[in-house]
């Protein structure tokens, strides 16, 4: 029998040792050997021997229980081909690990021959430790440095070998609980199942702990293993269907997910949810946990060993559970997946459109449609798509005040910090509560140019705006990583009016220092070292936090009535289609995350349809307009696209292969507009020029096997193509 194994992005094929013959399943995670090392890898498909070719063998078995199952491998080779990556991308980008036994390697005694003195010391040691002689042990008893060359020098004799075994998994210890005599008090009875300690048997019963100690004592109260449940028989699939269920802040999303999780564990069935971000899964986790009492776990690939046994245990003993995470998730080897849960799917946190893979929300849906569950798309904001599907708009959970920039003193130096934002925040500190500044930039200012020349300082390889920090005193390239010290005067005139504009975190940090001098102003973003500590600590009173949409997940909003948007009108100018969607999503999530108050937001925009929208408290007709213009402009939700990006480093190159692309494809896709090519907006990155076509296709499934046709005929002309498919 052979083996088809998925390892280190590559699918090998490998012999089975009769040993492990009928043990070996599609799912199962393997150790096979690769060049001169041994890798682990995962089993995609089982084939005959074939007559005439030698194939090495696989050395072992990880687990007996495959840790994706069958509907799993075949979603992730739909999302391949959807994402037009090769084959076991999504696999490997997304395949949650069980907690890993032990490799260990042993060594084994094969003749006994003339020896030097630390061979000689090296081979009785290994005699005296019999079947427990690891290189671990020799190591830690003799010291490396002294086992190393003896060792070799053995292996060369011939006098050992070594041999790599898998140690016995980890088992979680099992679950304890109260047992109570007949005869004790009725409210102890009923908790006592539930508890695993006497404290919290105390507060559940609401009996002191005294008393609870003295009937420990007494022997009427005992702590014994929980009965462990039996496997969940399998079921008949639900089948395929898409919920949406929108206008829920997060507590009453919480609330849903734990009721839909005790319905479905009572009817032995499993549900998985995904978030967009790892603190987000997390904060869903530990709210669900103090509803739900068992089967509820973490799979984001960080978790408590505790957590990760018991979720690993969960799932080869084939229980119904729930498991929250981000990609992970969505192909654990479940019993009875009923229902496949996006949580806030409108978030930013989604947004990251990459060559080769699906957004989490699109990978769901893949997962959701193989394995015939329900899809439920839960969240804050509405979402185009179910508006498409005939849902009712729904209405901003706080109060939206917007202030015009325009006629702000000094405008023209375009101030990050009106009077507006001031005078909110002074009230929200005489009222002893904290509050948060966003902005969707980081660093001082995002593009410094000469005001003599109107030259742009840009970078010399990608041809973008270059990014200043006032700490480091620094210009850089967020895209390929170029640093210069920055100019004092214009690198193309020699003029002395270099300005700053486009302010990120740093100068609005800055700025709110000066106006603010009375409130600790904290600083949250990717380039901000103590970032997170900064996080944990907010919610003292006066305290404001400043930073990129990465607080959203993670800051406590429990005390917040003022959350301000120091700029949208970076969001609603973005070059892309859904900009203006993007950026009341934005707003409609941070509203969202007040339990009242309001959201203050700045725009140098006041005419823009969103910003209008908002002022008048009227958000259902934007949205019904921007849903007709996609209908016109035949955008999502009509029509899924896809940017094919075409790449080189002559810009004449680029602009012939692009034009040769756009051929190509009109003559294999029939059913898809295609747009002629243009020059991408970041036209030039990291030494590249980069031209790209917009493909609108109805049914992007049935015209995946064109595409690909297409995608290759252009690659075999040694063209440098990148697809990227942004639907969610």
């Amino acid at each position: 029998m052979n083996v088809h194994v998925m390892v280190e992005g590559l699918e090998l094929t490998y012999s089975v040792p009769e040993s492990l013959s009928g043990r070996v399943l599609p799912g199962c995670l393997v150790l096979v050997p690769l060049r001169n090392r041994t890798a682990k890898g995962v089993v995609v498909g089982i084939g005959d021997e074939e007559a005439g070719i030698e194939l090495k063998e696989m050395v072992s078995l990880v687990y007996d229980t495959p840790v994706i199952d069958e509907e799993g491998i075949e979603a992730t080779i739909v999302a391949d081909s959807l994402a037009f990556s090769k084959a076991g991308t999504t696999l490997s980008d997304n395949l949650w690990m069980p907690p890993s036994p032990r490799i260990e390697t042993k060594v084994e005694i094969l003749v006994e021959c003339e020896f030097s003195p630390s061979e000689k010391t090296l081979f009785e040691k290994i005699v005296q430790l019999g079947d427990d002689a690891t290189l671990g042990r020799l190591n830690h008893t003799l010291g490396k440095s002294r086992v190393t060359y003896a060792l070799r020098g053995l292996v060369k004799k011939g006098a050992i070998r070594l041999v790599e075994v898998v140690s016995a998994p980890l088992l979680p210890k099992p679950k304890l609980q109260y047992e109570a005599d007949p005869d004790v008090d009725s409210s102890v009875n009923e908790k006592a199942p539930f508890c695993s300690s006497m404290s919290s048997l105390s507060k559940a019963s609401g009996v002191s702990l005294s008393k609870i100690k003295k009937l420990v004592l007494s022997g009427k109260l005992r702590l014994v293993e929980g009965a462990k449940p039996g496997p969940a028989p399998k079921q008949e699939k639900p089948g395929f269907d898409v919920e949406f269920f929108e206008g829920l802040v997060f507590e009453k999303r919480v609330a849903l997910y734990a009721d839909w999780a005790r319905k479905h564990m009572n009817s032995g069935q499993s549900m998985a949810i995904t978030a967009p971000d790892a603190s987000l899964c997390r904060a869903i986790h530990k709210e669900i946990s103090k509803i739900v009492d068992d089967g509820v776990y973490l799979a984001t690939g960080d978790g408590s060993m505790v957590n990760d046994s018991r979720l690993w245990d969960a799932l080869r003993s084939s229980l119904p559970c729930v498991a929250i995470g981000m990609g992970q998730t969505l192909f654990l080897p479940f019993a009875n997946l009923s229902r496949i849960i996006v949580d806030e799917p409108a978030s930013p946190h989604y947004e990251q459109d990459q060559p080769g893979k699906l957004r989490l929300g699109a990978l769901a849906r893949v997962r959701a449609k193989v394995g015939k569950c329900s899809l439920s798309l839960v969240g804050t904001p509405s979402t185009l798509e179910a508006l498409k599907e005939g849902t009712v708009p729904v209405s901003l959970p706080n109060s939206i005040e917007v202030v015009n920039m325009l006629f702000q003193t000094d405008a023209k130096n375009q101030p990050l910090v009106s009077e507006g934002m001031v005078s909110a925040i002074k009230k929200e500190l005489e009222a002893g509560r904290p509050s948060v500044v966003l902005i969707a930039r980081k660093g001082y200012s995002n593009f410094v140019y000469c005001d003599e020349c109107n030259e742009v300082i840009s970078c010399p390889t990608c041809k973008v705006p270059l990014t200043y920090s006032m700490a480091t005193g620094k210009v850089s390239c967020r895209f390929c990583g170029y640093e210069a010290k920055a100019p004092s005067t214009c690198p193309s005139c020699g003029g002395v009016s270099v300005l700053f504009k486009a302010g990120g975190t740093e100068r609005l940090h800055l700025e709110l220092e000066e106006r603010l001098p009375q409130c600790r102003i904290l600083r949250a973003d990717a380039n901000t070292k103590n970032a997170f500590a900064n996080i944990r600590s907010f919610g003292l009173p006066g305290d404001v936090l400043v930073g990129t949409t990465m607080v959203l997940d993670r800051a406590d909003f429990s005390n917040v009535r003022l959350a301000c948007i120091a700029s949208l009108d970076g969001v609603m100018s973005m070059p892309v289609f859904s900009a203006s969607h993007k950026a009341y999503s934005l707003v409609a999530i941070l509203a969202g995350k007040l339990s009242s108050g309001r959201v203050l937001l700045q725009t140098y925009m006041p005419h823009h349809p969103l910003i209008k929208s908002l002022v008048a408290s009227d958000a259902s007709t934007f949205l019904m307009q921007e849903l007709e213009d996609r209908k016109e402009s035949f955008y999502p939700p009509f029509s899924q696209v896809l940017w094919w990006i075409v790449t080189s480093k002559e810009q004449g190159e680029a602009e012939k292969w692009a034009r040769f692309c756009h051929e190509t494809l009109q003559e294999i896709v029939k059913d898809a507009t295609i747009l002629p090519p243009n020059a991408t907006y970041y036209h030039r990155l990291k030494g590249e020029y980069r031209w790209d076509i917009l493909l609108k296709i109805k049914d992007l499934e049935g015209t995946v096997p064109s595409l690909w046709e297409a995608m290759k005929l252009c690659r075999m002309k040694g063209i440098k193509l990148e697809v990227v498919n942004p639907n969610q």
